[in-house]
């Protein structure tokens, strides 16, 4: 009795922890029957992604119906058994983030097992699903170009988002997303399941290197109860992880002020307002020991020179003067990420996320790079801006003859910090 009541207080617990929060997980699911399309109960079911070589099963009901919940985003290789019948694979089975793939098997008399390879076209229509929502997958990520690389504009290729007005001063180098018409500041933003959102001013609260993301949601409309606290739209952000081959990339990005043509209505006889824009950065991740562990880190790093076209009232001509004021960025972004299967029933996922921008011309990325570390007897200038989250992630799978159950804990930490503080930077090791 003491274990039934334990049991049922942690599904519960469950219960509400999954709806304080988007979903950072897929699932897959679907119905096994026979050729003569009898259900099929007590097939074996296993779930093995092709990346870390981790392996999830499940066994089907008496309605022959079976479903692998939490599931990181990524592709698997799904093989479904049992006795009397030939074994049917699935390969290159794609899961998206807060998405459930339904992938009904048909299963024939013992004999040559079948392999099925399950392409983009396999379902066209989402059977668990009614939420109005837009995926952007890892390969789009990393073909698609985005001026200035921030994550967020990939909301705009999706129909019905464009950009929103921005409401916070401390930030300089964040962009908000009106969905249908609504305000930007009323979304909800999650990253890994963690809170992303600036209680404060509304809107976003921290930028990531685009070579961190891989994968990208959002929802406009109908959203499901384990998401929900958004008057506009819900983005749900999956952050990369380390497979058990070594990747990488690097990169650099220059927009100079003698290739930039200039809009048609502008004035000719004015001086040109001066921009230029270098990004460089990369990435690395691999296994630190192969099916158990793994690391995935990312860097990028803004050196930008704008200008902002302004206007001075002459009111002896009663004219416009128009000219530009200078506004300098210098953006700093660091993620990482630990993924650990510490056992056959329990998972952990640990990530740290920076984000430093500042609007003083003389910083540069050696400084930039400096920042990044604990550093004593510092402080910033005006116009600055820190952020940094720690993201934990933990799962505990039980599976008995009476109850199976998984139970997710997520923790997330975030802190940011506007500063006002005209006094210069000191830096000081020690």
């Amino acid at each position: 009795m003491r274990r039934l009541v334990s049991v049922l207080c942690l599904a519960i617990f469950y219960s509400f922890s999954s709806m304080l929060a988007q979903t950072p997980t897929a699932a897959v699911s679907g119905i096994v029957n026979d050729s003569q399309g009898a259900l099929v109960e007590g097939a074996e079911v296993e779930v093995t992604s092709t990346t870390q070589s981790t392996t999830r099963e499940g066994v089907t009901n008496s309605d022959g119906s079976y479903s692998i919940p939490n599931l990181l985003p990524g592709e698997y290789r799904v093989q479904v058994s049992s006795k009397g019948f030939a074994i049917v694979q699935y390969t290159s089975v794609v899961l998206e983030a807060g998405r459930i793939f339904t992938l009904d098997a048909t299963l024939s008399p013992t004999g040559q097992t079948t392999t099925v390879n399950v392409t983009a076209a396999a379902q066209t229509v989402d059977l668990e699903q009614s939420m109005l929502q837009g995926q952007v997958t890892a390969k789009t990520i990393d073909s698609i170009p985005l001026n200035g690389r921030n994550f967020l504009e990939l909301a705009y290729l999706i129909p019905g988002n464009r950009p929103a007005p921005t409401f916070d001063p401390t930030k300089t180098n964040t962009l908000e997303i009106s969905s249908g018409g609504g305000f930007g500041r009323g979304g909800n933003i999650t990253v890994d399941g963690g809170d992303n959102n600036d209680e404060v001013v509304g809107g976003t609260l921290a930028n990531f290197p685009e070579d961190s993301v891989q994968e990208f949601q959002i929802a406009t409309g109908h959203f499901t109860a384990e998401v929900g606290r958004s008057g506009n739209s819900i983005v749900n952000i999956v952050t990369k992880s380390g497979a058990n081959t070594y990747h990488g990339s690097a990169f650099i990005f220059e927009r100079n002020r003698n290739l930039q043509a200039l809009p048609a209505t502008f004035n000719r006889s004015l001086p040109t307002p001066p921009f230029d824009r270098e990004q460089t950065g990369g990435s690395i991740g691999g296994p630190i020991k192969r099916d158990r562990a793994w690391i995935f880190a990312s860097f990028e790093f803004r050196d930008q020179n704008a200008s902002l076209q302004t206007g001075t009232r002459d009111f002896a001509t009663d004219q416009v003067v128009h000219s530009a004021a200078p506004a300098p960025l210098r953006d700093a972004l660091l993620s990482g990420r630990f993924d650990n299967q510490l056992s056959e029933h329990n998972s952990l996922m640990v990530r740290y996320s920076f984000n430093h921008s500042t609007t003083r011309q003389q910083l540069r990325r050696v400084r930039a790079l400096l920042l990044l570390l604990p550093l004593n007897g510092r402080t910033p200038s005006t116009g600055s801006t820190q952020s940094w989250q720690m993201s934990t992630l933990c799962s505990l799978r039980r599976r008995s003859t009476i109850f199976r159950f998984i139970l997710t804990i997520s923790i997330t930490i975030s802190r940011h910090i506007p500063i006002t503080d005209r006094q210069p930077i000191r830096l000081r090791l020690g």
